[in-house]
């Protein structure tokens, strides 16, 4: 944000995305008419490199081109300050990022009619960023879920985690819990279970956010410390408390480094992925 501070259009990207949107439809059917006229593979690659730089300049008229070098500065632990100029984004990644991305596995928690636990799930045509980038996950029970995030945050590094956090929060407050909106007693009414909210596509894996703490008793989590992905400027000093109620019902995916799994999920991993259809929830 502070190095490329949002625009009118960034914060109200609807049509900004319906434009873009077009293009891109347009460019796909010019694509594919070559295609089927026997075009070469030489001239389709040529025609998407041009479409592909014409998408950027049209993003950049808009957004604004990104920042190929910027200025870092912050004040360490020990209160020294610090900067660096002229920094690349790929220079930032390699001075700052020591974990390797490889390392880490997407673990859900999916209990729907269409899904086992102990298998490996992936949506179709999700691999559109980068070769064998296929978002795919191990459905687990949501024990395995807390267990493998405790191990991880004990070794004090955070856990990216989806969910849908649409129900029962309390933005002012900060507070994700089942027990915030009385509906029983007062409207006589029973939200779904997280199985049949899943299996009616009534929750999905809408917002992500990252666990950085949580409270343990008698080592069982009593709630669960999270970081917005939004920042400060929502919640309360952009952190929610969630209690451990609304993990069982409404966190579906974390992301968690290898070395925590036991041999026995280690070796699920080995499995070929099932596909599932994009209208899914995760």
């Amino acid at each position: 944000m502070s190095f490329m501070p949002d625009v009118v259009e960034s914060t109200n990207y609807e049509k900004v995305s319906d434009i873009f949107t077009e293009k891109v439809k347009k460019d796909i059917s010019y694509l594919l008419k070559l295609k089927n006229e026997n075009e070469s593979i030489e001239k389709l690659r040529s025609d998407k490199e041009r479409f592909l730089q014409e998408n950027y300049n049209l993003l950049s008229k808009i957004l604004g081109e990104p920042n190929f070098k910027f200025d870092y500065e912050y004040k360490d632990k020990n209160n020294n300050y610090i900067r660096y100029k002229n920094m690349t984004p790929i220079e930032f990644k390699n001075k700052f990022l020591t974990l390797d991305l490889n390392n880490f596995v997407s673990i859900g928690n999916l209990p729907m009619y269409n899904k086992e636990y102990y298998k490996i799930y992936s949506k179709k045509y999700l691999g559109n960023i980068y070769k064998d980038s296929y978002a795919k996950f191990l459905n687990l029970p949501i024990e395995d879920l807390k267990d493998l995030t405790i191990k991880q945050l004990k070794d004090g590094i955070p856990v990216w985690m989806g969910a849908h956090i649409m129900k029962f929060r309390d933005k002012k407050s900060g507070i994700l819990d089942i027990r915030l909106y009385d509906y029983r007693d007062t409207l006589d009414f029973n939200p779904l279970s997280k199985k049949e909210a899943l299996d009616l596509h009534d929750i999905e894996m809408h917002h992500a956010m990252t666990f950085c703490g949580v409270h343990l008793l008698e080592d069982k989590p009593v709630r669960w410390k999270i970081e917005d992905s939004y920042g400060d400027k929502e919640k309360v000093n952009g952190y929610y408390i969630m209690n451990d109620n609304f993990f069982n019902e409404f966190v579906l995916s974390v992301v968690i480094d290898k070395k925590y799994l036991t041999e026995e999920q280690l070796k699920l991993l080995e499995q070929e992925p099932i596909e599932f259809d994009v209208g899914e929830p995760f």
